[in-house]
């Protein structure tokens, strides 16, 4: 260690060189006072020091008292100030990027007894804000888009005009989720929307219970099918009602409660008056063409057989009507399906008489509905059910034969009147 000046008389040193000043060994010094570069190869123990040069250390320097810099304490990139006894808490600068690590077990904590920590840019732009005892806020380009409260989450829109928007992003083959959880399951409802279909499901007690495809298509109880699609869908429209209800506020005029559409335009529609309901369908010359008036309506109506009969679930009641099948050949337009046909289906819950009222339902899914009250206690399960496929008639479809058969006797009964008039005034 060089040292220039005369040796004070408590430097205590194993070797001096009285000429240059150059001593070894250990330094025991009230005071010490240097101008020039201190070299220390061992371990230095201050109390107080106060350099206004530089020092180059070779090991280390151990400070048993405060240091206090009156300038910056300059560090190149990668050099690490490290905290703590097994260094867990180290910062540094590594050329492009800043980091505070926490490398122990325990946790990195940022307390402050002032009213709230913030992230601001260097232009003191606001990126987020922890409010003591209160919200936590995150910005965008300086602006608040949401709050933490008491209640809740609220995303904020500060921009008259501006719509608040929550983008729940995933990967294009993912899934993007809102669930509802609880302490039983993290996942006992959730709103699901799948990147890979780009269908929307809606799940309560841990079961989808409705969907919509990509197309628009609203399933219930099913990803494939959309039978059964109102049933027990919608309820007390007023106390003690079930069903769809679809209103209106023109009491006052004929509007359309529900249009019926497909690639050819508007087919048929629902429409409400001021008392009444109405029930259409495309009849428009515009869209019909060889159209005739001259056919034999009063033969085909004599092939109808009209009969009494009742429906096996309601045996009591006596209905008047036709057999599906035995008017199919005579006003087709009227007959929708096969005679006799019928369709396969797998994973279904089965009523008390055997209709099918869930599809593609697991047997867990179906035992733990019961349990839940989704399913009633005596419906049954089925890997694999025959269903038939019923056919159905629209009884308005003949109106058109039979007004013409009317026609046609009508006729005849005028002609014979008239022949009766003539033969007793001859």
């Amino acid at each position: 260690m060089p040292y220039v000046g005369k040796k004070p008389a408590d430097i205590i040193a194993t070797a001096v060189d009285t000429t240059t000043g150059t001593f070894s060994g250990e330094v025991d010094a009230a005071s010490l006072d240097i101008s020039g570069n201190i070299d220390v190869d061992g371990t230095t123990n201050l109390d107080a020091v106060d350099i206004d040069g530089a020092v180059n250390m070779a090991t280390t320097l151990l400070v048993t008292g405060e240091t206090t810099l009156q300038t910056h304490l300059n560090l190149g990139d990668n050099d690490i100030i490290k905290v703590g006894a097994g260094s867990d808490l180290q910062i540094y600068h590594d050329g492009s990027n800043s980091y505070i690590q926490d490398t122990g077990t325990g946790q990195l904590r940022i307390d402050t007894d002032g009213t709230d920590v913030r992230i601001t840019k260097s232009n003191a732009e606001f990126m987020a804000t922890f409010n003591a005892d209160g919200a936590v806020d995150l910005y965008h380009n300086n602006v608040k888009r949401l709050e933490t409260s008491a209640n809740g989450i609220e995303v904020l829109n500060t921009t008259a005009g501006e719509e608040a928007l929550v983008r729940i992003k995933a990967s294009t083959a993912g899934n993007s989720a809102i669930a509802f959880g609880d302490t039983g399951n993290v996942n006992v409802g959730k709103i699901d929307y799948n990147h890979a279909d780009n269908s929307f499901a809606f799940d309560t007690n841990s079961g989808e219970r409705l969907r919509i495809d990509s197309t628009g298509r609203l399933f219930r109880g099913s990803t494939t099918d959309l039978t059964g699609i109102c049933q027990s869908f919608f309820k007390n429209i007023h106390q003690g009602e079930g069903g769809i209800g679809i209103g209106n506020n023109d009491g006052a005029n004929t509007t359309n409660a529900m249009i019926f559409r497909n690639s050819n335009g508007n087919i048929g529609s629902i429409q409400t008056s001021s008392s009444s309901t109405i029930f259409n369908t495309s009849s428009d010359y515009r869209l019909k063409e060889s159209v005739s008036y001259n056919f034999d309506a009063t033969t085909r109506l004599k092939q109808l057989k009209p009969c009494r009969f009742n429906f096996k679930t309601d045996a009591d009641k006596t209905l008047d009507g036709f057999l599906a099948h035995e008017v199919s050949s005579i006003v087709p337009e009227a007959i929708s399906g096969e005679k006799d046909d019928t369709k396969d289906r797998t994973n279904v819950v089965l009523s008390s008489t055997n209709v099918v009222i869930g599809f593609n339902v697991t047997e867990e899914e179906w035992t733990k509905g019961k349990t839940d009250g989704i399913y009633a206690s005596n419906t049954t399960w089925s890997s694999t059910h025959t269903e038939i496929v019923a056919q159905q008639i629209d009884q308005s479809k003949l109106v058109p034969l039979l007004t013409k058969a009317l026609q046609e006797q009508q006729a005849t009964i005028e002609a014979l009147t008239a022949r009766i008039v003539t033969l007793e005034n001859a």
